[in-house]
């Protein structure tokens, strides 16, 4: 597909497809309306956008969806209370129109071309398509890159030890995601989890080595992921990756182990390990260049 073979609504050369959405009352309302912005501002336009309301909102997140609501094709699903991601992803699984569905989160920059790039790959027959992405502060500083695995070996490999995809930058069939249970009401780690499911069930997978979404980050969340219920977590976690054939007791042991204590780290102390281990800092020019 060429640069300039986008294409608006209608357009039969391409499938119809949904973004699927969910905001709850802490999302901050300025990052809201710039990732739902970015997403219409994409040169391939979704034929349906679906936000899950997880619980009520505050006033000026409901202000967005209806500013939204009344300009574009916003579609809105309350949930009575809060009940998490899982679930608030799963309801809005099952109201999605579309086979095709694409992920955003409520507080990060979908790039422009993001769903140009993606889509011809399930097309082609890929069951789930993810990305790279970069991390900025929320004022919009590039802070550091988070690579993803990118071939089918190397998705596998990667989930022994640690979430082989940006869980928003994937695209998936809404069937598959479906068969396989939908997303695991394991906190902190639902797409993790589903993505073990999907990997057990040697479905179609790859990650692409373009950026395609600006990540909301910084210190601040990585200080925020840790403590005990990060630890009961990644106990779960690991259990569900032996369930799914994926891990060893002895892996599932030593990984833990090692995740865990970083999530009992002092935050300053956990920041620093994420900084200088887990994420690429500082990237090159020739890294934030869409391909």
């Amino acid at each position: 597909m060429k640069q300039t073979d986008y294409h608006v609504k209608g357009d039969s050369q391409y499938s119809p497809f949904s973004v699927l959405m969910a905001v709850y009352e802490k999302d901050d309302a300025s990052l809201f309306e710039q990732a739902l912005q970015s997403v219409y501002n994409n040169t391939l336009e979704p034929d349906e956008v679906l936000v899950v309301e997880d619980g009520p909102v505050t006033t000026d997140l409901a202000r967005i969806i209806e500013k939204f609501r009344a300009s574009k094709n916003l579609k809105t699903h309350r949930l009575d209370k809060n009940q998490g991601l899982a679930v608030a992803l799963n309801e809005g699984l099952r109201c999605i129109s579309n086979e095709l569905v694409f992920r955003a989160d409520a507080d990060d920059i979908n790039y422009p071309d993001r769903f140009a790039k993606q889509l011809p790959y399930l097309q082609r027959g890929f069951d789930l398509v993810g990305s790279n992405i970069v991390e900025a502060e929320p004022g919009g500083q590039i802070t550091a890159i988070r690579k993803a695995p990118k071939t089918q070996e190397e998705i596998r490999k990667r989930v022994r030890s640690r979430n082989p995809f940006n869980h928003m930058t994937v695209a998936y069939r809404k069937s598959i995601v479906l068969a396989a249970g939908g997303y695991p009401n394991i906190p902190l780690k639902e797409d993790y989890a589903l993505w073990a499911k999907m990997i057990q069930n040697n479905l179609k997978m790859i990650n692409l080595s373009n950026i395609l979404v600006k990540a909301t980050a910084g210190d601040g969340l990585y200080k925020r992921r840790g403590g005990i219920s990060y630890v009961a977590s990644e106990i779960t976690m690991q259990r569900h990756l032996i369930e799914c054939g994926l891990q060893s007791k002895l892996g599932a042991l030593a990984i833990g182990a090692a995740r865990g204590l970083i999530f009992l780290l002092p935050s300053s102390l956990r920041a620093s390990v994420y900084r200088v281990f887990l994420r690429k800092k500082r990237p090159e020019s020739s890294d934030l260049v869409t391909k």
